[in-house]
């Protein structure tokens, strides 16, 4: 009487709604990068009309520790480095730059390898970050891509929500979409130079 639904139409919706996520996460990431960096821009433009005479403060690139946990399913540690711009000025502290590491998912007795390479913007309370994630497990790969939004505290600790988008490979099913992540940022030589 009724005719069955096809099976592909399941998988179909859950695609385009993961589209869906995925845009609009990734416009956000772009919106909140564009709006931060132009804010940076009009800062240094009133510094250098309106602060001549005050004493300047800059902090150089600096090389960031970030160890962290996270759960998707499983529990995940993680241990990146970050060559970082640091910036000190009136909304409080900022980070951002390029992170490479990896992680490393504890399932059972077996450990797996998670090599990761990424970009984050952190300051005024909000943490943005996008990695591209590689799972190594039974001898395949499964590329993911992770957009994460988050709260920053000082840039020294963030807690970030991301949508674990699997791109190609063997997909590991032992890790769900959803995620949560804490890391900590270490950072070395932390002194001032005066300009």
């Amino acid at each position: 009487m009724f005719s069955k639904p096809l099976p592909h139409r399941a998988a179909t919706v859950s695609t385009n709604y993961d589209m869906k996520i995925t845009r609009i996460i990734i416009l956000t990431f772009l919106y909140f990068t564009n709006s931060y960096s132009q804010t940076n821009k009009d800062t240094a433009i009133i510094n250098k009309d309106t602060t001549k005479n005050q004493t300047k403060y800059s902090e150089p690139k600096r090389i960031v520790f970030s160890p962290g946990v996270a759960y998707q399913g499983q529990w995940t540690g993680e241990y990146t480095m970050m060559y970082a711009d640091y910036d000190m000025g009136p909304c409080g502290y900022s980070v951002s730059g390029l992170r490479i590491g990896s992680e490393f998912v504890f399932n059972n007795s077996k450990t797996i390898l998670a090599p990761k390479i990424g970009y984050q913007a952190a300051g005024m309370l909000i943490c943005l970050r996008v990695s591209e994630i590689n799972y190594l497990h039974n001898s395949t790969i499964d590329v993911r891509l992770l957009p994460e939004i988050g709260f920053d505290f000082i840039t020294a600790f963030n807690i970030c929500y991301g949508y674990n988008f699997h791109i190609i490979g063997d997909k590991y099913k032992d890790i769900t979409n959803h995620r949560i992540t804490l890391t900590a940022n270490l950072y070395l030589d932390p002194k001032r130079k005066k300009k």
